[in-house]
């Protein structure tokens, strides 16, 4: 019975090994994407995983087991194989957890995705910003002639200024819509798109800079499929495309000042109506996630799994040091 209480303890031991080697491999699983993050410049927000108690429970777990090892034992042997024995199966079941590692990497690219959507729809946004800015004055820069005041095209100057405007303060508020998940390759995909055929392949510098930090990253490379990108950037592109030659462009659809002023107040209506709802829809937002706390399930059932052996190890502990002080 002795024999295989030891072999038990052997058991504990090893398998304790193995569950360190999973933090570890968490860990750096942690730090291979803040280090992409970093170099690419993006707000990424690691997770508290050095803060967390999960490594001292490990070690409070190993020190326990080493107290009980150094112990000497006058108790039910039985008693003792059985309640080490409940302690090596809760080991082994975190063990063979598969969702542990598996989930955590997933979290962590799903914060590393959100990160690059992010710095990806600044880039687009703040190139977007400076035409319309141009655009503006250009606007702006109009010659107005007596005749042309006639023929309203001093009212048309002032929807064209107001389009604009409206256009600015979308951009700056944002994509409101449902928040829909999306790969690395569905975001890389639409900045390629973008300058294509927004920008005529030509970029801005700090679209550039960023592609060619993008372009150079090896760790980045690996966990991108360049096939799939290059689909998507194609899919997209063709969209694109494919949507622009719906719009009448020619000499025969030319419109008239009157025309075009009211085609310009129905879209500045609409702008309207929509910048009206995306602010409500960001205040219900900043309302319902400021009650909502920063969580990471993965670690918190990791921790949750691994606290129960440590009380149990140290109950084992402190059963055993009892019954040698009497």
């Amino acid at each position: 019975m002795q024999e295989l209480l030891e072999i038990i303890k052997y058991k504990i031991r090893f398998t304790l090994e193995d569950i360190e080697k999973i933090y570890n491999e968490l860990k750096q699983e942690e730090i291979r994407f803040s280090e992409i993050a970093k170099k690419l410049e993006l707000n990424y927000s690691a997770s508290s995983i050095d803060d967390t108690d999960i490594k001292r429970i490990i070690n409070q777990i190993k020190a326990n087991m080493q107290k009980i090892n150094e112990q000497t034992q006058e108790s039910n042997v039985l008693e003792d194989e059985n309640k080490l024995n409940s302690i090596l199966q809760g080991l082994e079941e975190i063990k063979q957890d598969t969702t542990i590692k598996t989930g955590y990497i997933r979290e962590v690219k799903e914060r590393f995705t959100r990160s690059l959507q992010d710095r990806v729809e600044m880039l687009i946004r703040d190139s977007k910003l400076a035409r319309l800015e141009e655009e503006k004055q250009q606007v702006e820069n109009e010659k107005i002639s007596l005749i042309g005041k006639i023929v309203g095209k001093g009212k048309l100057k002032q929807v064209k200024l107001d389009n604009i405007e409206l256009k600015i303060q979308i951009l700056m508020l944002g994509e409101q819509g449902e928040e829909i998940e999306k790969s690395l390759e569905d975001i890389l995909a639409e900045l390629k798109a973008y300058i294509k055929c927004d920008l005529e392949d030509k970029t801005t510098v700090e679209i550039q800079q960023f592609l060619e930090l993008v372009e150079t990253d090896t760790q980045l490379k690996e966990i991108i499929n360049e096939q799939t990108l290059k689909t998507k950037i194609d899919e997209k592109v063709n969209e694109r495309q494919t949507s622009g030659y719906l719009m009448p462009i020619g000499e025969k659809n030319k419109t008239s000042n009157r025309q075009q002023i009211d085609i310009l107040q129905i879209q500045n209506n609409e702008m309207n109506r929509q910048i009206l709802n995306s602010r409500a829809r960001i205040v219900t937002r900043q309302n319902t996630l400021s009650d909502l706390p920063i969580q990471n399930k993965v670690l918190s059932k990791f921790q949750s799994m691994l606290s129960p052996i440590n009380i149990a190890t140290q109950e084992e502990q402190h059963s055993i040091s009892n019954i040698e002080q009497e």
